[in-house]
């Protein structure tokens, strides 16, 4: 048995385009996330859509706990393959234009080795050319401009 914000929920009986993080089987721990799949007329296209991954330190190597964010990523790609995306790498202060696009490289080697098809992929670093925050004060804001966002397109 698992638990979501205190309410029993088995993992069986969770849909496949469900992502799960954080499981538990205690009950007072209440870890767990559920990230469902949006519906098609939900899915803003031509816009950044940022994709709360999370990178450890200057690198490129995911955080265990954004795995759930690539699982919904894969999965939206897989219910409408009428989609295409375009994975956009950014990182905080500096110009660092490697980082940025190794962190959307690995988003796109995960689709990609997952079966989604290369031709409905792209990617593309853009270093610290597009800040969420600027100017970056704290950490705070550093670690939002450290990112991956995605532009969905049709078709």
């Amino acid at each position: 048995m698992y638990y979501h914000k205190g309410e029993e929920i088995q993992k069986e009986n969770l849909s496949e385009n469900i992502a799960v993080e954080g499981f538990t089987n205690e009950p007072e721990e209440r870890l767990i996330t559920v990230v469902g799949v949006p519906k098609l007329e939900e899915i803003s296209v031509n816009v950044p859509i940022i994709i709360p991954i999370k990178f450890k330190g200057g690198g490129n190597t995911i955080e265990k706990g954004s795995q759930p964010r690539l699982e919904q990523l894969y999965a939206t790609m897989v219910k409408f393959p009428e989609l295409t995306v375009h994975i956009r790498g950014h990182v905080c202060c500096g110009n660092n234009k490697r980082i940025s696009r190794k962190r959307a490289k690995v988003v796109y080697a995960y689709l990609k080795e997952h079966g989604i098809d290369k031709h409905r992929l792209s990617f593309k670093g853009y270093s610290n050319t597009e800040p969420l925050i600027f100017p970056e004060k704290s950490a705070a804001d550093r670690a939002a401009n450290r990112r991956v966002d995605v532009i969905f397109s049709k078709k």
